[in-house]
């Protein structure tokens, strides 16, 4: 069959339809007992201090590039049950779990930095660096354990 864009675009539905089917049924094997980590599978290896789950994730990935890599140099893969297409559907799903990992660092470290979640007004972003500075501040100065505490003890704020 030769590809036309109505047909690549058909085809591209239907490969979507598809990776979002595994990953449904898959997703639900590997979520852990509960089900409410979808990166479960992924994080563990995190846990083990074998890698990051950014590159757990990319890993399962190279797998899947080295057997489509030996497809076409040999022509044929010998697993008789994963086809070429199959590691192509595998992609998919592995490229949006990359994506959506990427997208919940994103939103947890904007969460973490006042400034990054400031409003737009550059009075108001002012004010979120002044107060994240006097936060910093706070904590290295003040009380038993902070960084400068010691100077502190003597008396006096040394800002």
């Amino acid at each position: 069959m030769k590809f036309t864009r109505e047909t690549l675009l058909e085809f591209h539905l239907s490969m979507s339809e598809r990776a979002r089917d595994i990953m449904t049924r898959k997703n639900h094997d590997y979520s852990g007992p509960a089900g409410d980590d979808p990166f479960a599978n992924f994080r563990r290896s995190e846990s083990m201090g074998i890698t990051s789950t950014g590159q757990a994730i990319m890993v399962r990935m190279t797998d899947k590039f080295s057997r489509l890599a030996t497809f076409f140099e040999a022509g044929v893969l010998k697993v008789a049950d994963e086809t070429a297409e199959d590691s192509c559907l595998d992609l998919i799903n592995y490229s949006i779990i990359l994506a959506a990992i990427i997208r919940e660092m994103r939103d947890e470290a904007k969460a973490s930095c006042p400034v990054a979640a400031a409003p737009e007004d550059p009075k108001q972003v002012l004010q979120a660096v002044h107060a994240a500075i006097d936060d910093l501040w706070k904590r290295m100065c003040d009380g038993p354990g902070s960084i400068l505490g010691q100077d502190n003890a003597r008396g006096g704020s040394t800002r």
